[in-house]
């Protein structure tokens, strides 16, 4: 029998079907919000620290990552990483440019957005190997992040 024709004979007789959505409880929500860091900036971007994310760019049809750190006093492009993959290596590699780029970067804030190569131990554990300190923004907040956000627009 056709579906239209069921939905027809159930409609004459005023039968509702019931519909049940499965709830699944996703494990992960518990681990990636102890995994987050607080917004230590709190959008003042006047301050010493650093600001990092992630874009693409489209060349030739074919989608390259960026991923950038940019110093907040002096708005100069601290490092940056271009590859073909938007993995958890175009992140360690920019960070770890950065961190031999600069002299002592203890102390100084390193502030990202809370995408899951950020959320991950391995970013945390070499943040803390070279003493630097990190800070993510809230949760579907891009002006928390708005000095790279900015960068990467134009």
């Amino acid at each position: 029998m056709n579906h239209k024709k069921v939905l027809r004979i159930m409609r004459h007789y005023g039968l509702q079907p019931d519909y049940y959505k499965r709830l699944k409880i996703n494990y992960s929500v518990r681990r990636l919000k102890s995994s987050i860091r607080p917004d230590l900036l709190e959008r003042n971007f006047q301050q010493r620290g650093w600001v990092t994310d992630i874009t693409y760019l489209i060349f030739n049809q074919k989608r390259a990552y960026l991923s950038t750190i940019l110093d907040l006093e002096t708005r100069d492009i601290i490092a940056y990483k271009i590859s073909g993959q938007n993995n958890m290596k175009l992140v360690m590699d920019s960070l770890q440019d950065a961190s031999n780029k600069t002299n002592d970067p203890s102390g100084i804030i390193l502030h990202s957005d809370q995408g899951s190569q950020y959320l991950t131990q391995q970013y945390k554990m070499m943040c803390a190997a070279h003493g630097i300190v990190v800070s993510m923004s809230r949760k579907s907040t891009p002006l928390d992040n708005a000095v790279i956000e900015s960068f990467h627009a134009s």
